[in-house]
């Protein structure tokens, strides 16, 4: 139910709607709407859900008022949870979730002797390598 809780001023419903319609939530009366709430009256909205799936619905319902002139939206946030009980009961959660801990690395069982290079090669090492020399044939050449 809508009501009007207002000291003074009449609100007018302008409009109600279910803001995704793909969860299979429909309200009645939707859309655009002229209804004038005097305080203390109350509007009767009826709200159905269709489910597509097992599990969890979630939908919003936007719900637009006027007031002497200014416009104002309150959301709902609509939650069902739907499906066979005893389907339902046996996928239920049975403790609240729990990060699993971090796995530490093992610590090293054997010790690592680290020997510097040296500082220079000698210099007396030179590398030579053979190389083969390939040419390209003159014909091949433009």
């Amino acid at each position: 139910a809508v009501r009007n809780h207002g000291a003074g001023a009449a609100l007018v419903l302008r409009r109600v709607e279910v803001l995704r319609r793909t969860t299979g939530f429909a309200c009645q009366p939707c859309g655009e709407l002229d209804v004038r709430l005097p305080p203390g009256a109350e509007v009767t909205l009826v709200i159905e859900c269709s489910p597509r799936h097992v599990g969890m619905c979630y939908e919003t319902l936007s719900i637009t008022f006027d007031d002497e002139g200014a416009r104002f939206t309150v959301g709902r946030f609509l939650s069902v949870s739907c499906g066979d009980p005893d389907v339902l009961d046996v996928l239920k959660a049975t403790a609240p979730y729990q990060r699993p801990k971090r796995r530490r690395p093992p610590p090293a069982k054997e010790q690592v002797t680290e020997i510097a290079p040296p500082s220079e090669p000698p210099s007396s090492v030179k590398l030579k390598l053979p190389m083969q020399a390939f040419g390209m044939k003159p014909e091949w050449r433009r």
